[in-house]
């Protein structure tokens, strides 16, 4: 999804299952456009804050990605009838003054 920076600074958070978890946990990958910001390797499940400072992107259209190598489908795992296959939540992007 393309959206406005308001700033050249945001944040989010995303929420990483316990079900997309192997023995050797998951990663997490955030693009701006296409090229990579950062990619984490998480270990845990939870919510796990993250902010970006990217100079330059203030007052433009953004396509800001997450990207995760292993997903679940819940009906699989016993949980409820949904067949989606979900990878992590992701909570609204917020742009701030300053980082």
């Amino acid at each position: 999804t393309v959206i406005l920076a308001r700033s050249n600074c945001f944040s989010f958070k995303i929420y990483v299952s316990p079900y997309i978890l192997g023995e050797d946990g998951a990663r997490v990958g955030i693009t701006l456009n296409g090229k990579v910001l950062d990619t984490l390797h998480v270990t845990k499940p939870g919510f796990y804050p993250l902010q970006f400072q990217t100079p330059g992107i203030k007052n433009s259209n953004v396509e800001i990605g997450v990207s995760v190598d292993k997903t679940f489908v819940p009906r699989t795992v016993g949980l409820n009838a949904d067949e989606r296959e979900l990878g992590v939540a992701v909570s609204p992007i917020t742009f701030l003054e300053s980082c």
